[in-house]
């Protein structure tokens, strides 16, 4: 999928082993690697037959290693929407990348190195069972504080993405309070320690309905060599309010009842309900959007490299300028993630499971643009529908009692 993946070392330099030209994709990292070989530890095959003597080596490097990078990039965007195409899971990578030498894509870094958190959260958002959000709020770069400054670190490798060493940096602290004594932290930051692993780290400390948090950041100035870096790790904190973000609870019920001006911006959450009473109005030219997010004790298992995850979204509100209301409901028990359809891709027929839980459904085949192509009743637990469209991605909207679920066909 991704032609040419290339290394990533500590200041964005390429290395000796790098292809470079119009057909590369992305860049990834493969370690320092020469003719001794590379610096990334990885499992190898048991005793003789490997690098080494054991069952592990410490000199794997270079496109050998940059390209599973990318590629396990890939696998962990399928991990959270299997139904995504070949193409959509490129696009995923190539906007997500963090951008490096000239703007947008070209010959040396092709459209960026791998960002695999951004590329995790714009995936859960291809979800079709996605139609919420969450309450996100984010820690206040004003509260950071350098803790530190050209101090020196020791740096473990791969984990912070530089080459294990001790580096002249300078230690900058984010300490805040959060109103709220239950939170999950989306953000970056790594611990005080030192020797520092590199493992995303936050420190809370409950001060009454509140909680005290604190992370680290680090601008590596140079090595022991001297050699200037001049670059933050994990990220810089100052560029992005995301780097710093966190999700709470939102109140159980918000009631409205006022008038939103022109241009006025409205943005509420509740975790129940969001009641329109006498009085609201949402004026033309206004914007009014209210969500009902998902709580944090239905969070799902981790599935980001961040240490906490995204889950489900799980309700949405919105007016438009005449107070039209339009509501998905919100369900904590969707059977919808039971109906499952196969083969996926598929030529002439697929199958639609509807699992234990539902006994009847009715189903509409759709166009890539929401057209409908033919419609039908599902009585059994699996039902098979026959076809001879032509290639491409279609829909599938399966009504079950008071929702709809979406689910993606691709024909080949």
């Amino acid at each position: 999928m991704v032609k040419l993946p290339s290394n990533q070392p500590a200041e964005n330099d390429l290395g000796r082993y790098t292809n470079i030209g119009p057909n590369q994709d992305l860049t990834a990292y493969g370690g320092d690697f020469d003719e001794n070989g590379g610096d990334i530890r990885t499992t190898d095959r048991v005793g003789p037959a490997g690098y080494n003597g054991g069952d592990y080596t410490n000199t794997f490097g270079g496109t050998s290693a940059a390209a599973p990078m990318v590629s396990g990039a890939a696998a962990l965007i399928l991990s959270i929407n299997p139904n995504l195409s070949r193409t959509e899971v490129e696009n995923i990578l190539y906007t997500t990348a963090t951008d490096l030498g000239i703007p947008g894509k070209d010959n040396t870094y092709g459209y960026g190195k791998v960002n695999l958190r951004d590329a995790c959260l714009k995936a859960l958002n291809t979800r079709e069972t996605f139609s919420g959000g969450f309450n996100i709020n984010s820690l206040s770069a004003s509260n950071m504080s350098k803790d530190n400054d050209n101090i020196t670190r020791i740096f473990d490798s791969p984990a912070c993405d530089i080459a294990a060493g001790a580096y002249l940096c300078d230690v900058w602290r984010l300490e805040e309070t959060i109103p709220s004594d239950e939170f999950v932290y989306l953000g970056d930051g790594l611990s005080g320690n030192n020797p520092n692993n590199g493992n995303f780290y936050m420190s809370t400390t409950l001060n009454g309905g509140n909680t005290d948090v604190l992370t680290f950041f680090y601008f590596i100035r140079t090595d022991m060599s001297a050699r200037t870096i001049n670059r933050w790790l994990p990220v810089d904190p100052f560029q992005s309010d995301k780097f710093r973000e966190y999700i709470t609870n939102s109140p159980a019920d918000v009631y409205l009842t006022n008038t939103i001006l022109p241009n006025n911006i409205i943005d509420t959450s509740a975790s129940s309900s969001v009641n329109l009473l006498p009085g609201f109005d949402s004026q033309l030219g206004s914007s009014f959007c209210a969500q009902i997010t998902i709580d944090l004790k239905d969070l799902p298992l981790p599935c980001l490299p961040n240490p906490s995850a995204l889950g489900k979204k799980e309700g949405l509100f919105s007016v438009n300028s005449s107070n039209e209301v339009i509501r998905i409901a919100k369900e904590k028990q969707n059977i919808g993630d039971d109906v499952h359809v196969f083969p996926n891709p598929s030529k002439d027929q697929f199958h639609i499971d509807l699992g234990q839980n539902v006994l009847s459904a009715d189903y509409e085949l759709l166009s890539a643009n929401r057209q409908i192509l033919t419609a039908g009743e599902l009585k059994n637990t699996t039902t098979t529908v026959y076809h001879s469209l032509k290639e491409g991605v279609y829909l599938i909207r399966i009504q079950l009692d008071k929702h709809s679920v979406i689910k993606k066909l691709i024909v080949n």
